[in-house]
């Protein structure tokens, strides 16, 4: 309450708390009124604002900046189903790949071949489970999309088979920013066929990025995202089994973003950039997810991306973007990935760890207990704070967390079966305590503890040097999952937090499946 929200694609490196606009645009909130729940969905692409009380106290508030007046009111009375009709309108996930369930190791980043070849070696021989290894923007030519850098990766199709014979599965970033440069085959294209975005007065945008100079594909236009897909065919031939799209909010770094003339197609209904920036990174991943399948051969994709709009979960998990090494992140990527999830996009997690800084043995620690619980598991780096490979701090800490990486591989067919359910009716697979039991007032301001899925209740330490704290058990019984201690709910209780210890509570006649 008293707070106005915005809604604007932004890259805000090192966000905080009270930074706003970041980089998600999801124009849906939930109500409760007299215990009836209750969502709006504001299907507007403009820059969009919600005011909750701050203009005048007794009155919610939305708008935007153009575009229609188009939205849609969600009858409960349950919030649960509130969820589940929002996604039933905005589109439900696919399943992925059972492997991009499991934990994931990042960095930018991990070159050449053999820093990436010793980090796999590193994890088989420590036997801390790992499925996937992320490539960051250096693995590229000059950070020309769709590229390898043939000096750090001569072959880069014998190292993804390599890796892929150890169990991993190789996953590499592409950025919107395409180099302008006559000699590389994708600006070519780009500029033969026009499928860049020009300016208002006609000549192509320029915006520089990673590789300098770039042009910007126009994704509003199918004919762009019909070639955009073509263009992963040769990753897909490497070997790659996924792609993770990144400065697609689209940011540029001398103006933040693309100046407001910039001109778009927008399906035949040609229009400006104030109406495609919060929609720009969401048709990307579409285009990307569409690529993969044109050549994984009836595999599944499996696709990441930065920036979102509404009903991205059809295409593509997300994460929280550029966080910090600190105790309130950790505790701020808790509630994103709550509401995230409560917004239909489940598939979601943060860096864990902090893509900024370096965090101490215990945050890290902590940071993995919580993160095992979202469906999004992955640790990353911005590389130039010390690495974050969990060996890398000392014995204590390696041996926690080895135990909850397997402990995440053990629950498995539990988070496989919760995404079925999320895939097929729309269920959040992360549940704030209000979505468990709305009539009960203490579940309102609750936001350590969540629910995964319909039986397991997590309560992520996100302090400092605590042996316990306090947690709060909505109704019905709950076991303890560390001592097997019944406990009934609708009541807080005092939980210990020795360091290999998060408090894990199962719901009472819940069958729980474990893999080894």
């Amino acid at each position: 309450l008293n707070t106005r929200r915005e809604l604007w694609g932004t890259d805000c490196y090192g966000y905080g708390n009270d930074t706003d606009a970041v980089y998600k645009n999801i124009p849906f909130y939930m109500g409760l009124h007299k215990n009836v729940g209750y969502g709006v969905f504001f299907d507007n692409t403009f820059r969009t604002f919600f005011d909750f009380g701050k203009e005048r106290k007794n009155a919610c508030s939305f708008w935007a900046q153009g575009g229609e007046m188009r939205y849609y009111f969600i009858n409960g009375p349950k919030l649960m189903d509130v969820c589940r009709r929002y996604t039933f309108l905005t589109g439900r996930p696919e399943l992925p790949p059972k492997w991009a369930l499991g934990y994931h190791q990042s960095k930018w980043s991990y070159y050449p071949e053999s820093t990436v070849r010793n980090l796999a070696k590193e994890f088989r021989n420590r036997k801390i489970p790992c499925d996937v290894i992320h490539l960051d923007i250096d693995y590229m030519d000059g950070f020309r999309c769709f590229t390898w850098d043939k000096k750090r990766f001569p072959n880069p199709k014998k190292m993804v088979s390599d890796l892929k014979a150890q169990g991993f599965k190789s996953i590499v970033i592409i950025d919107p920013g395409i180099k302008i440069d006559k000699k590389y085959s994708v600006y070519n294209e780009g500029v033969k066929h026009g499928y860049f975005c020009n300016r208002g007065d006609g000549p192509l945008l320029k915006g520089s990025v990673w590789p300098g100079e770039c042009h910007f594909p126009d994704f509003t236009n199918p004919k762009v995202r019909d070639w955009w897909a073509t263009l992963y065919k040769g990753l897909i031939e490497d070997g790659i089994a996924g792609v993770w799209n990144d400065m697609n909010e689209p940011a540029i770094f001398e103006d933040g973003s693309f100046p407001f003339d910039a001109r778009h197609d927008y399906d035949g209904h040609p229009c400006t950039h104030r109406k495609v920036h919060n929609v720009y990174g969401s048709l990307m991943a579409q285009a990307t997810c569409e690529g993969q399948k044109l050549y994984l051969d009836n595999k599944r994709a499996f696709t990441i991306t930065r920036s979102a709009y509404a009903g991205v979960q059809r295409f593509a998990s997300v994460w929280t973007g550029d966080n910090l090494a600190t105790w309130e992140h950790l505790k701020i990527a808790n509630i994103q990935c709550q509401r995230l999830s409560a917004s239909g996009i489940s598939f979601a997690g943060s860096d864990v760890g902090g893509f900024i800084g370096s965090p101490n043995g215990e945050l890290y620690t902590r940071w993995i207990q919580m993160a095992v619980f979202h469906p999004f598991f992955r640790t990353h780096s911005s590389g130039d704070n010390g690495d974050k490979e969990p060996w890398m701090f000392d014995e204590k800490y390696v041996n926690v967390v080895r135990t909850y990486i397997e402990l995440r591989y053990q629950l498995l067919p539990y988070i496989y079966s919760t995404f079925w359910q999320y895939a097929t009716d729309g269920s959040p697979m992360i549940r704030s305590l209000n979505l468990v039991d709305q009539s009960d007032s203490e579940s309102y301001f609750r936001e350590e503890e969540f629910l995964l899925g319909n039986n397991i209740l997590v309560a992520p330490v996100s302090a400092e040097g605590i042996s316990s704290k306090k947690v709060y058990l909505p109704k019905g019984k709950w076991y303890n999952y560390w001592n097997d201690e019944l406990i009934k709910g609708k009541q807080e209780i005092e939980a210990n937090t020795p360091l290999d210890q998060m408090p894990i509570f199962i719901k009472a006649g819940a069958v729980i499946p474990f893999q080894p």
